[in-house]
């Protein structure tokens, strides 16, 4: 068989053909894929193109993130939880983290893993009595997780998840979003105006009870670490109140800029194809989100671009 070399990379894909985004369901994922990068986006999203799975078993950031995401699921879950004296938190922790490795994460029970799994169990009771006690003495009556929200956004229909909503005895609302790891880049980017999945959550989230949350942030289970937007809400939390310019309702307007942005590409059939940390060139116009490039677990996708070494 005759070597072929990969197809040489190119900045634009110009189709024959537009495409036509109206009344496609959007999510956070998708339209950042569309808004960073329009060529991977047609690739899965339009023709629908997927890579081969291969089955993987890892210790990695993943799978201790989905775990404690689970734990924390089941948690808010039981009966009169905030009211929950740190003893009787541990009491039901213990065990239900024990049963929950053995039915979503038996990686961490092989031989050789006693020390992650020790590790993470110890990083995930800490967070959940952290966060607990945060919760108790901001007078929360309840913290639903998984919530979905869906809605409307730049006239495209919207779908989302939001992990914790959290109801205080005011009757105000608390949009959390729970990470694993990255501390200092979850605190950052609410300064820096790169929490849009909150602020889209937030307007679905307004749209569908007619109120907006009183506050937003992240709260990062390995550092048992608690960011927010808004002072004297919850005891314990850091703020981190976005810089002028940055607030959720400027991320949306932006968000609307970029979208009529590619929107019109997609319509002429062009179909930017923007590397891993591209230069300005690759830059919308004035208004525009930054384009921040491919994920790099997009790699399969890059391969098929061109220009993969």
């Amino acid at each position: 068989v005759p070597k072929m070399a990969w197809p040489e990379p190119t900045e634009v894909i110009e189709l024959d053909r537009s495409i036509d985004l109206k009344g496609k369901k959007q999510s956070f994922t998708s339209l950042s894929e569309l808004f960073n990068a329009p060529a991977l986006y047609a690739l899965k999203r339009v023709a629908l193109l997927s890579p081969t799975e291969t089955p993987q078993v890892d210790e990695d950031a993943r799978l201790l993130g989905t775990l404690a995401h689970r734990l924390l699921e089941v948690l808010f879950a039981q009966e009169g939880v905030l009211n929950w004296s740190a003893e009787q938190a541990r009491k039901w922790l213990r065990p239900t983290m024990s049963r929950l490795l053995v039915e979503e994460g038996a990686v961490l029970l092989m031989a050789g893993s006693g020390v992650n799994r020790a590790r993470f169990e110890e990083r995930c009771e800490h967070a959940a009595l952290t966060l607990l006690q945060a919760l108790s003495d901001a007078g929360a009556t309840r913290v639903d997780t998984e919530v979905k929200v869906q809605g409307e956004l730049f006239d495209a229909p919207m779908t989302g998840q939001i992990d914790m909503l959290v109801h205080l005895s005011s009757g105000e609302m608390v949009i959390l979003d729970a990470k694993w790891s990255g501390d200092k880049y979850y605190a950052d980017s609410l300064l820096n105006g790169k929490h849009l999945q909150l602020a889209i959550y937030a307007h679905l989230l307004a749209q569908q009870t007619g109120k907006k949350p009183i506050t937003l942030g992240y709260f990062i289970i390995e550092k048992a670490s608690l960011y927010v937007t808004q002072d004297g809400l919850i005891p314990g939390a850091q703020v981190r109140k976005p810089k002028e310019g940055m607030t959720e309702a400027a991320l949306l307007v932006q968000a609307k800029a970029t979208w009529a942005w590619r929107t019109e590409q997609l319509e002429d059939g062009r179909l930017d194809v923007v590397p891993p940390d591209p230069s300005e060139e690759f830059a919308g116009p004035e208004g525009t989100l930054p384009v921040t490039g491919p994920r790099a677990w997009d790699e399969d996708f890059l391969v098929a671009l061109g220009g993969w070494e």
